[in-house]
């Protein structure tokens, strides 16, 4: 299944990809005005199952997340290797813990 992004709610509710992130970002207020686009845009997302993403990106278009998935979290091994990773971590440019 492809990703709905917020291209995808605007043309869908044929609005500016601003209006939808506005929107679905909280950031107009809910004054009535904009009522009827508000639900339009709602609507929208929910039919097309928007997932909105919780991983804040600059504007670089880097996370500066690192991302560890191992087997079991509780072996020893992978928890000392997460132990060292974080660590380092530090010592990156412009990287907090």
């Amino acid at each position: 299944m492809k990703m709905v992004r917020t291209k995808d709610i605007a043309r869908e509710a044929d609005v500016s990809v601003m209006t939808v992130s506005f929107i679905l970002n909280n950031k107009l207020d809910n004054n009535g005005i904009f009522r009827g686009l508000i639900e339009k845009i709602i609507k929208a997302s929910k039919e097309m199952k928007f997932m909105p993403n919780m991983i804040p990106i600059l504007p670089t278009g880097r996370t500066k997340c690192i991302w560890l998935i191992v087997e079991d979290i509780s072996n020893p091994i992978f928890s000392d290797l997460a132990k060292i990773i974080e660590r380092g971590l530090p010592s990156f440019r412009n990287f907090r813990t």
